[in-house]
């Protein structure tokens, strides 16, 4: 959400500074998930943190981890709807002018600047990855992997941000923006993206497992 703030905010829009009740209104709406995975998957993924290139190329654990997430049975069928749409209609898909030419093809790692979809990785640490995505005028958001090795868990997080709340606009539209932002809080919609989003945690989860467990029968 913070980063969200700070990089389409009203102040990152307009150069103005925000009070208080202004931050509050403009608010995303976000949320977070997460997963504990077993000891080997821990181990699999701090290896790709390794700079042994004999072993494999250098990839973070958070690269890794964006690949399990697209690559996942559970986000196939999305991934499959993605790829017709976008083999009709293409860019213009997407407002994004960094997505004009539309990468369909699952990258081998996620780097800053990596495109897949709608989606491109706009911040990057070995820990953690946000990928931003516009597909209209009106909305846009960002989609954060992350991982924490101390903990043994997987994280999940989803933004949505009006396009429209982080610009200056007169009374009448942000009384609508206001009207739009509950009905879509109050609506089925909000329980429906959370049942979808874990379950796209658990599909990054049980494919991020399922190649550790390749992993270690490669080097028994």
């Amino acid at each position: 959400q913070q980063w969200a703030m700070n990089e389409w905010g009203i102040t990152a829009a307009t150069g103005r500074r925000r009070d208080e009740e202004e931050e509050e209104m403009y608010l995303p709406c976000v949320d977070l998930f997460s997963q504990k995975i077993s000891a080997d998957c821990v181990s699999y993924l701090n290896g790709q943190d390794n700079h042994d290139h004999h072993l494999r190329q250098h990839q973070h654990p958070s690269s890794e981890l964006t690949k399990c997430y697209f690559s996942s049975t559970h986000f196939l069928p999305e991934r499959l709807i993605l790829t017709v749409l976008f083999s009709i209609f293409g860019s213009s898909m997407s407002t994004s002018t960094s997505t004009k030419n539309v990468a369909t093809q699952l990258p081998t790692s996620f780097l800053v600047g990596t495109q897949y979809f709608a989606w491109t990785v706009a911040a990057q640490s070995p820990l953690e990855i946000i990928c931003t995505w516009e597909l209209s005028a009106t909305i846009k958001g960002c989609t954060m992997i992350a991982y924490d090795p101390a903990l043994r868990r997987v994280y999940h997080g989803n933004c949505i941000y009006p396009s429209s709340f982080i610009s200056d606009v007169s009374s009448k539209e942000k009384k609508n923006n206001e009207s739009w932002s509950n009905l879509f809080g109050q609506s089925v919609l909000i329980p429906l993206h959370v049942h979808y989003a874990k379950f796209l945690l658990s599909g990054m989860v049980k494919e991020v497992e399922r190649r550790a467990r390749d992993c270690k029968k490669k080097m028994q």
